[in-house]
């Protein structure tokens, strides 16, 4: 969605005047200055970000893997080979260690074993201490989100089911774009956002109404849970780090067009920003919104209830909102882009099934329970349950009984009803199987082999026992 020329034109100025030089300390310095200040910010003044809610209230470890560097911060004892370290302007100390930890190769890891104590891990490379931060900070606030005894959410719901490709339409996808752009001016506009509230409402109900009742709930839970998030941490970001500039970012990205899976950035991807856009507006409007949301109240319905407007108001608004911002070019943008995707998605999945060279394909008896974590340049889906990840730079999956790491090459995971799952990795060479420590070639019917490990360029695997057999070019490896 492109932004129109006068909002455009307010947010750069906006955002020009917030800007500010932030000089980042070397060493373990930033680390630890990081995760410090992020925990004040979380538990200091009398407009904490999410009251109940603080960091460093269990142990948190930021990793940097070359040169390595650990910083933990939030434990009472030091492990072994940890040193302590105070940070200049702080009295709190942290533990630091220069030793290379093992297994921490993805995003971020709720439970690592750091020396038998229970850490949440984030790794990072170079200096991007910042946003191994921001990871923590957001990922922390879902554990808090469980800790309120209502699972994984804050409502004690499951999540519904997404919609599919079937239920996505260009009007959908032009009038959730018209959704942001409100969304967008009502941020920017400050205390004056009366006008810009009832547009967005205006223009939601409507895009609702046209789109049919299974998008209300997947949006309503995924706003409350990761919008909250994200508000959450933007908020302790900006004060920890005195940037000021989390609203007028958040004003950009709504602006900004979606890429990549059209139905994961309507069911998913841009519902952490309109979660965190009406948390930011609820700020200013509702008092005690947080203990509702956090009761099981959509953001919506209480945004709704702060800015009131009958329905001939609202459809009132609805048509010059989407005059406005220029619908019926936002509509065919939106048809060229799903039908782009949709061709890309085509020829993704016809090029993967063509593709004769080395694989692993893994299957995983139960992996309802695993730990799965993943960044994708492109995912392309294929029904309720498939999915392909193009040159995914980190995708793990983790169990007690196996363990996967891809970097850098594509592979397709099949999602079963039972919790089998079956993963399928297309490989640059062939790749080396030991168990027990000693090299196999692998036969053509299925052994039953002990410490299993499947290893070749951007692929790693474990499991201390699987049924493993060779066939048409891929090494084939059963997890019980």
């Amino acid at each position: 969605m492109k932004a129109p020329a006068a909002l455009a034109v307010l947010l750069l100025s906006a955002v020009c005047a917030a800007a500010q030089e932030a000089a980042v300390p070397a060493g373990p310095e930033a680390a630890a200055a990081g995760l410090l200040a992020a925990d004040l910010a979380c538990r200091e003044g009398r407009d904490r970000p999410w009251p109940g809610y603080a960091l460093l209230d269990s142990p948190v470890l930021l990793y940097r893997r070359q040169p390595p560097l650990a910083v933990l911060a939030g434990s009472t004892a030091a492990p072994a080979g940890f040193l302590p370290f105070v940070p200049e302007g702080y009295s709190s100390a942290v533990y630091v260690s220069t030793a290379p930890l093992a297994g921490l190769d993805s995003v971020f890891y709720p439970s690592y074993d750091l020396g038998g104590l229970e850490v949440f891990a984030v790794p990072y490379d170079g200096d991007g201490e910042e946003e191994a931060v921001r990871t923590a900070v957001h990922e922390r606030f879902h554990a808090y989100q469980g800790s309120l005894g209502r699972g994984d959410a804050f409502a004690d719901m499951p999540y519904a089911p997404p919609p599919g490709y079937e239920d996505l339409t260009p009007e959908n996808m032009a009038l959730a774009a018209v959704e942001q752009a409100c969304l967008a001016r009502a941020l920017l506009d400050g205390a004056a956002d009366a006008a810009a509230v009832k547009d967005f409402i205006a223009v939601r109900a409507l895009r609702r109404a046209k789109a049919g009742p299974e998008w209300a709930p997947v949006e309503d839970e995924l706003e409350r849970d990761e919008g909250t998030a994200d508000y959450a941490t933007a908020r302790v970001l900006d004060a920890a780090y005195g940037s000021g500039g989390g609203m007028l970012q958040l004003a950009s990205d709504l602006l900004r067009p979606g890429d990549g899976d059209a139905l994961e950035e309507m069911t998913h991807g841009r519902l952490y920003m309109t979660g965190e856009a009406m948390s930011r507006l609820l700020d200013r409007r509702l008092p005690g919104w947080k203990r509702r949301a956090a009761s099981g109240e959509s953001l919506f319905s209480l945004l709704k209830k702060a800015a009131p407007a009958g329905r001939a108001e609202l459809d009132r608004r609805a048509a010059a909102a989407m005059k406005a911002y220029s619908y019926p070019g936002l509509l065919e943008e939106a048809g060229s882009g799903l039908s782009d995707y949709l061709a890309g998605s085509a020829r993704a999945f016809r090029d993967f099934a063509a593709y004769t060279g080395p694989r692993l394909l893994l299957r995983v008896a139960d992996a309802a329970d695993a730990a799965v974590s993943f960044s994708s340049v492109k995912t392309y889906r294929l029904g309720e349950r498939t999915e392909l990840f193009v040159d995914n730079p980190v995708y793990e999956f983790s169990s007690p009984g196996a363990r996967l790491l891809v970097k850098d090459a594509t592979l397709r995971v099949f999602r079963g009803e039972d919790g089998f799952a079956l993963y399928d990795v297309i490989l640059s060479s062939a790749p080396r199987l030991t168990a027990g420590g000693a090299e196999r070639v692998p036969a053509a019917a299925p052994e039953e082999l002990s410490d299993v490990k499947v290893e070749a360029p951007g692929l790693w695997f474990s499991a201390p026992r699987a049924s493993v057999r060779a066939g048409d070019g891929a090494v084939a490896v059963d997890v019980p």
